[in-house]
């Protein structure tokens, strides 16, 4: 039986619903510019149908970046939701590009529990924090230096990290959406490359797929007008 999880939400604006999903390590901050769970995919998808029925969101639209745009085309597959955007997904590499993210990741998390009065010092210097960030965002500089702070802390905290790593070393998608979908990757993404867009319009021929231009793996941070306007794109909604 799996344990009680705590999940941490921010719920704000009106109109038809929107879920934004983050991945693996990383908070719910990554979303602002733009806009403990289950180890294994069944069971976060799970979690997420679950949240949806808490909060009466009847098949509301989703994106997500990383894992969290894996978790919503699995959403989309399963037809729980209006459309799916996602960003950079996993589920789309092979065993040796996935080795190679959770490595990568895995050390971002071991440099994130350095002291934060370090971390603060480090993110202030401009060529130090392209340095220490370069790898997940393509334009560090754009981010705040309390964002970067967000972020290296959520990481740090993040307690269903190994697990979700242990659990998604064999996952690769193979879902057939019914429902609006859109894949978008970072061209300049270096934790799942951009090559790994080409396996992914092969396996989605149904999908819309797009570039985002100078993007790395969080593109959010990196251009939060262009993924604004990839999601709108997806769920039909103008901006008011």
């Amino acid at each position: 039986m799996t344990a009680p999880v705590e999940v941490v939400y921010e719920r704000r604006g009106a109109g038809p619903a929107l879920v934004l999903l983050h991945g693996i390590g990383h908070h719910g901050g990554a979303w602002r510019p733009a806009a403990g769970l289950p180890a294994d995919m069944p069971g976060l998808a799970a979690a997420v149908l679950e949240l949806f029925a808490a909060f009466g969101l009847e098949r509301p639209h989703v994106a997500g970046n990383s894992l969290g745009g894996a978790i919503a085309l699995e959403l989309a597959a399963l037809g729980a939701v209006s459309s799916a955007t996602a960003l950079s997904p996993a589920g789309f590499c092979t065993a040796r590009e996935l080795r190679w993210a959770l490595t990568v990741l895995t050390l971002h998390r071991n440099a994130a529990r350095l002291p934060e009065p370090v971390l603060r010092r480090l993110f202030a210097a401009p060529a130090l924090r392209m340095l220490a960030m370069g790898m997940i965002l393509a334009r560090p500089n754009r981010m705040a230096l309390d964002d970067a702070l967000a972020d290296a802390r959520a990481l740090r905290q993040a307690r269903a990290f190994r697990a979700v790593a242990r659990a998604g070393r064999g996952y690769a998608y193979a879902g057939a959406p019914t429902v609006p979908v859109t894949i978008a990757w970072g061209t300049r993404d270096r934790i799942l490359p951009y090559r790994q867009a080409a396996l992914a319009r092969t396996r989605l021929p149904a999908a819309r797929h797009l570039d985002l231009p100078g993007c790395g793996h969080v593109p959010m941070h990196d251009d939060p007008e262009l993924v604004a306007s990839v999601i709108l794109g997806t769920t039909g909604v103008r901006a008011g």
